[in-house]
């Protein structure tokens, strides 16, 4: 006769998981803030819809601007619509969503792409060879890995303005 727990093995083709992989997804946050501003202002304690609601955003914009879709708009509110006046929030600003404001005004700052020496002596040779024909450098037989003539001019356009910008020097 077998024994119990053989028995029990053979019925039970699933390996038992580890309970300590439960408890460390349990504890994995449920999702990552990367904005600094949000971050510094977040409560942990509170919810998701409370921690947007007190710093001033809204969780859902979809529920934010009420729109009335129960019938045709008639044309005298499309006439009293006026679209160069900006949307009139309801709520005050907030100190959080000033400071989001600011940082969108300031605009992103971007960075030029590194252009690797061995593309800038090829693209050199091209430019040489052809001057400003795009298409003949996308037919020429040094161009191995097949680029196309817009992407052979997006990159000359490029490599001519890191020069210009003394990024790179010839």
């Amino acid at each position: 006769m077998a024994g119990v727990r053989r028995k029990k093995t053979r019925r039970n083709k699933r390996p038992s998981t580890t309970t300590p992989g439960r408890a460390l997804k349990r504890k994995a946050p449920k999702f990552i803030i990367r904005n600094k501003i949000i971050s510094n202002n977040w409560d942990k304690k509170k919810t998701v819809k409370e921690n947007f609601s007190d710093i001033g955003l809204a969780l859902s914009s979809n529920k934010s601007i009420k729109i009335h879709r129960h019938g045709a708009p008639s044309s005298d509110s499309l006439e009293k619509m006026e679209v160069d006046q900006p949307l009139q929030s309801s709520k005050p600003t907030t100190k959080v969503v000033q400071e989001l404001e600011m940082m969108a005004a300031q605009g992103s700052q971007t960075t030029r792409r590194h252009i690797a020496p061995g593309e800038v002596t090829f693209l050199m040779g091209l430019m040489d060879t052809h001057g400003d024909n795009y298409k003949a450098m996308a037919r020429d037989k040094r161009n191995c890995y097949q680029q196309t003539a817009k992407e052979l001019e997006r990159k000359c356009k490029n490599l001519m303005k890191a020069v210009s910008d003394g990024i790179i020097h010839i």
